[in-house]
């Protein structure tokens, strides 16, 4: 990841979701509402908390078997 880039949530929780996760079963996993997972996931620039932010890393990790270098990222500034 470089310093023009962030983590892409929305390929984050579309990933553990083709690993056969759904987002009540996130959200369980994170202690949040199913519909704070949608909103990172369905609202463009939304970014969650830094504790919640390692906490879904953490479970991609895990349902993917990737490290957290792996995440998806975006570009902020495309060229």
């Amino acid at each position: 990841m470089t310093r023009n880039s962030r983590i892409d949530w929305f390929r984050v929780i579309v990933e553990i979701q083709r690993s056969g996760w759904s987002l009540d079963r996130i959200a369980f996993e994170m202690q949040r509402s199913k519909g704070s997972i949608s909103n990172l996931k369905n609202i463009p620039g939304t970014e969650p908390r830094f504790h919640d932010g390692m906490k879904l890393l953490g479970l991609w990790c895990d349902v993917t078997g990737k490290q957290h270098t792996d995440a998806p990222t975006t570009e902020l500034y495309p060229a």
